[in-house]
């Protein structure tokens, strides 16, 4: 029986100043993991199911926690690893990096011609986890830079504000509930042209 590592990471958000940066950050409020003994075999289709079917399970069974935060499980063993999430928080206006993540610093951009140069750079505590939320500046500016324990994900200010969308949350997956609109085709009357020949009497 393989034996897989499960962990339940709970994120709750609040809101960071520095400078003249005021974003929403996340706090890991509550961390736990244990070892596991799967039931079936190792066969890599029933292990990559299983492991998915527990990360769900976690998640539904922890979501008392996602109000107003996010709950993720995580499920490995060496060479696959499954993620799951759910929740949500009470305001929010752009998606900053993808996936709660420890982030390192913000850097402010200046466009010069077709270039983007960057002017400041703001360390922020890596204790801190960056995902979606709000974020002010105070100063002008053409682009941000997230960097993270993971990368650097540049957002353009228009990117900074998404529209909010009308969506259902079933588990991890987001699907928009936009109603198509029919549009009827009008039927085309067919008008019958009827010629008049007229007849030449022969005298």
């Amino acid at each position: 029986m393989p034996k897989i590592l499960a962990r339940i990471e709970v994120y709750k958000p609040t809101m960071f100043k520095v400078d003249d940066i005021e974003l929403t950050l996340f706090d890991k409020d509550d961390i736990s993991w244990n070892v596991i003994n799967l039931e079936h075999g190792e066969e890599p289709n029933k292990l990559l199911n299983e492991l998915a079917y527990y990360a769900s399970k976690l998640v539904y069974d922890n979501r008392d926690k996602c109000n107003n935060g996010y709950v993720f499980a995580k499920v490995e063993v060496p060479g696959i690893s499954v993620t799951e999430g759910e929740g949500s928080i009470e305001y929010s206006e752009t998606v900053l990096y993808p996936k709660p993540v420890q982030i390192d610093s913000i850097i402010i951009y200046k466009c010069d011609g077709e270039k983007l140069v960057p002017v400041k750079s703001i360390s922020i505590d890596k204790d801190r986890y960056v995902y979606e939320g709000t974020i002010s500046i105070n100063e002008d500016f053409d682009a941000i830079g997230v960097k993270t324990m993971e990368g650097l994900r540049i957002l353009f200010r228009e990117e900074l504000y998404l529209p909010p969308l009308t969506a259902t949350r079933t588990g991890t997956e987001v699907k928009e509930s936009a109603k198509k609109v029919k549009r009827k085709r009008r039927k085309r009357k067919k008008s019958k042209s009827k010629r008049s020949r007229k007849r030449r009497r022969k005298k």
